[in-house]
């Protein structure tokens, strides 16, 4: 390395060094240190609940921003299931009730209860609140699971 780039790399550095001083957050927060949490960091800013079905299934999620990204946050938009692969019926946990017709979808953590998928689009069916089965099609037939799948399942609706 000569002289001349040693000396730009010297700069850069030095330019790298007054960035990163420039974004101390001093407490309490000032003008300066606000901004750069508000630019570096998400931050929830609102918090909207949705009200579904004659259960008045209470949804809860965040709108959170980061710089000038604005994104939505659920809290409980994903319900954690079970599934009995000799009835088909999925159980949920909670205080979230599912209604027949209902349009969900499956989520995993690795894979989902064959022949189930994390691409499909089912519909609720013969539900007593918690438990219920799911069909491809509305007040259709009851999807024949033949595992439990592997990882945490959650199934979630929009």
């Amino acid at each position: 390395m000569d002289n001349q780039q040693l000396l730009k790399r010297i700069e850069a550095l030095e330019k790298w060094k007054k960035e990163r001083e420039a974004q101390q957050i001093v407490y309490p927060l000032d003008f300066q240190s606000q901004s750069i949490l508000g630019n570096y960091f998400m931050h929830i800013t609102s918090m909207v609940k949705t009200f579904v079905g004659s259960s008045n299934n209470i949804f809860t999620s965040f709108i959170g921003s980061q710089g000038s990204n604005e994104f939505q946050v659920g809290s409980n938009t994903f319900i954690p299931y079970t599934v009995d692969v000799t009835s088909n019926i999925l159980t949920t946990a909670g205080k979230v009730y599912f209604e027949n017709d209902q349009n969900v979808y499956v989520s995993t953590e690795d894979t989902p209860p064959p022949p189930l998928t994390t691409t499909g689009n089912y519909f609720v069916i013969n539900s007593t609140g918690q438990s219920f089965k799911l069909s491809l099609t509305q007040g259709g037939a009851a999807i024949n699971i033949t595992d439990t799948g592997v990882g945490k399942q959650y199934i979630y609706f929009y």
